[in-house]
């Protein structure tokens, strides 16, 4: 099987994932590894993340901009679907609505709860000969009410070629379908993956600690914080996981700050700032001690 490493954000203000997962992936390729790079879940909102909304439509069906980093920078040859299986798509909210409705207030209450601005959800998995299905979900307890802003071409061209689009009419129950169905369609992705190549590079959303099967096994975990990445132990990593899973109440998934007390990084390692547009290989210039640390450890599994 493959060696599968985990990025994690330590906080959820974009702390450099993508652009670690990019420079990991292309100096270990450079190097003569199979490799690719995957998020498993994603979170992009329509209007503020436009770019991915014109690719998305253009396919069919919702797309992460972060996969398409990863597939430009990286020469992936792989659907969308593979590399991200469960992508959910956010739309801003409608003033309007809320002021007609008369409860003003409750555009922020919708603001900080992510489940009341997802309209879109795609969940896809994998089957037999290379094809892919693809279920799509729909909010329809904040589209009816015209409380988030998505536009009848925008909806269309994200949804015209998913393969079932089901309507589902609370929130609580939209949530509910989403964490019903996201594990299987994960774990059968990475499955798939790591199959095909020798590495695989896992990219998690915002500082969530697990964006996995609740069973996956990984073999190394690199925390990002702006300015550091921080390696830790997948055992110890894991076993932190567990012991906090049954004090956090469901649905809500455990975050990097609920563990930090619990571990010790093996290493911490400086992260350099990069420009936006800057070249894989040049990012992956700048991360020769992690490259070097990750070699060793990927050779270690290989002998063992």
């Amino acid at each position: 099987m493959a060696f599968e490493v985990l990025i994690v954000g330590l906080v959820p203000e974009k702390p450099g994932k993508t652009m670690a997962a990019i420079g990991i992936a292309a100096g270990l390729k450079k190097v003569g590894f199979n490799i690719v790079a995957c998020k498993p879940l994603s979170i992009e909102n329509w209007y503020l993340n436009y770019s991915a909304t014109i690719e998305g439509i253009n396919v069919g069906k919702p797309v992460s901009m972060d996969v398409i980093r990863f597939i430009e920078a990286l020469d992936i040859e792989e659907p969308y679907e593979l590399l991200n299986p469960v992508s959910n798509v956010t739309a801003p909210l409608n003033p309007e609505a809320f002021l007609e409705a008369r409860s003003p207030t409750s555009f922020f209450t919708y603001r900080y709860d992510i489940f009341r601005q997802i309209f879109l959800s795609r969940i896809s998995l994998p089957l037999r000969e290379n094809k892919i299905y693809n279920m799509g979900l729909l909010n329809t307890s904040v589209l009816n009410r015209n409380f988030v802003y998505v536009p009848r071409e925008i909806l269309y061209g994200l949804t015209k070629r998913l393969d079932n689009l089901e309507k589902i009419p609370s929130i609580q129950a939209f949530s509910n379908t989403i964490s019903l169905n996201a594990a299987k369609s994960i774990e059968a992705s990475i499955h798939v993956l790591s199959k095909k190549y020798s590495i695989v590079i896992i990219e998690g959303y915002s500082d969530d600690a697990w964006p996995l099967h609740p069973n996956a096994s990984i073999d190394i975990v690199v925390a990002v914080s702006p300015g550091k990445l921080l390696l830790y132990d997948a055992k110890k990593y894991r076993l932190a996981i567990s012991l906090r899973s049954h004090l956090i109440p469901k649905p809500k998934s455990i975050s990097l700050s609920d563990i930090f007390s619990l571990l010790n990084p093996m290493h911490v390692i400086n992260f350099p700032p990069i420009p936006p547009n800057a070249l894989p290989e040049n990012i992956a210039e700048k991360m020769d001690e992690i490259l070097g640390l990750l070699t060793r450890k990927i050779e270690e599994k290989t002998l063992s």
